[in-house]
Parts: structure tokens; C-alpha cells; sequence
């Protein structure tokens, strides 16, 4: 194992370690997503275990590229590096888990919605636009309703955190605008491994 990634895995052992005992207490809500965000702001922050040689950016021929970090072996506190690159936009969507998103390097602009009304024919109400950039980040509870924006000129390199693992969530909702309807249209994710 190479220093860098002997260094995150202890890294992301010690960031997770606290926040199992945020969530395992206080459960996932907004006050508890908060300190899980203040957590996961700090491990963003240390780029060096993240570099490009590990989470290679996306080709010409993808849109993103996603990488497993680390999970549980229930696959629950999942997290990942995602690489999305400039032009990704993503209709919105729910996660039907927590998650927290940190910024390590370029902008996620975001787009916040309340879900209006039940069932397949609800709306979507807009209530606020942000970035989310190094040193930030967003927490989302399972219901929370949003949509990415990536601009820029380079793909950039976020940490994404789900209460479940990805591959899990085939329930998850999206909004089809055109459609003016909710639809489960969720499939397994590519993810890849670290290139260490």
C-alpha cells in the first residue's frame, strides 16, 4: 500500500468512526447532518488524498466517474469520489438516504426543491440555488429533492456520502419535467475502485 492511500484510509477510518457515533446517537436529521457535514468538510480538505492519479476524471466518452472509497460491510456510510465533468446536469432527484456532499476541488452548483403534493403527479417548488465548493458542503436528508449543474472547465472532484450504498437505491425518485411526473428510473451505478 502506497503512503497516499495508507494515509486516506486512516484519514477516512477516523472521519467515519465519527460519524457513526453522530448518526448512531442523534439518528439522521438536520441538526446531526450538520456535524456530519462539518466532519466531512475537514477530510475534503486534505486533497492530497485524493489526487487525480487515484480518481482519474472522466473520459471523452462519460459524463462522470464515480469511485468507491469505503462502506460498511452492510453497505450502509458509503462514500465516494465523484468526478463529474463540465456539461453533467442531472434532473432532480431524491436519495431515499442521507447523504452529505463535500467539495475538494471545483463547483457543484445545486438546485433545492420542496416536493409539493403526493404520489406520481406532485410538483416541485424551487427554494434556493447554491455551489457547493471547496470548504463547503450540503447535507441531504432521504426526501430532500435536488439538482446539479457542473460548469467550469474541468471535471471536478467531490466526496458523496449515503447513509446506503449506491447500488442500493432503486427506489429513488426523479423528476421528469417534460413528463410533469415522478419516476423510479434508477439503475446500478458504475463504480470503480481507486487506482492505486
Amino acid at each position: 500500500m502506497d503512503t497516499i492511500t495508507a494515509d486516506r484510509t486512516a484519514a477516512v477510518s477516523a472521519t467515519l468512526a465519527r460519524v457513526r457515533k453522530i448518526v448512531g446517537e442523534a439518528g439522521a436529521n438536520r441538526e446531526s447532518l450538520e456535524r456530519v457535514r462539518a466532519e466531512l468538510i475537514t477530510l475534503a480538505q486534505q486533497r492530497g488524498l485524493f489526487p487525480d492519479s487515484h480518481f482519474p476524471p472522466p473520459g471523452d466518452s462519460e459524463e462522470a466517474t464515480l469511485y468507491r472509497v469505503t462502506e460498511d460491510a452492510d453497505g450502509s456510510y458509503a462514500l465516494y469520489v465523484y468526478r463529474p465533468k463540465p456539461g453533467k446536469e442531472t434532473p432532480p432527484h431524491n436519495h431515499t438516504t442521507w447523504a452529505v456532499v463535500a467539495g475538494i476541488e471545483g463547483e457543484e452548483p445545486t438546485r433545492f426543491y420542496e416536493r409539493i403534493g403526493q404520489g406520481v403527479t406532485a410538483t416541485l417548488k424551487l427554494q434556493r440555488e447554491f455551489a457547493v465548493g471547496p470548504g463547503q458542503a450540503a447535507a441531504y436528508l432521504p426526501d430532500d429533492f435536488h439538482s446539479i449543474h457542473i460548469r467550469g472547465e474541468r471535471a471536478i472532484c467531490h466526496l458523496h456520502l449515503y447513509g446506503r450504498r449506491l447500488e442500493d437505491l432503486l427506489e429513488r425518485e426523479s423528476y421528469d419535467a417534460a413528463a410533469e411526473r415522478f419516476v423510479k428510473s434508477y439503475a446500478k451505478p458504475e463504480v470503480l475502485e481507486p487506482r492505486a
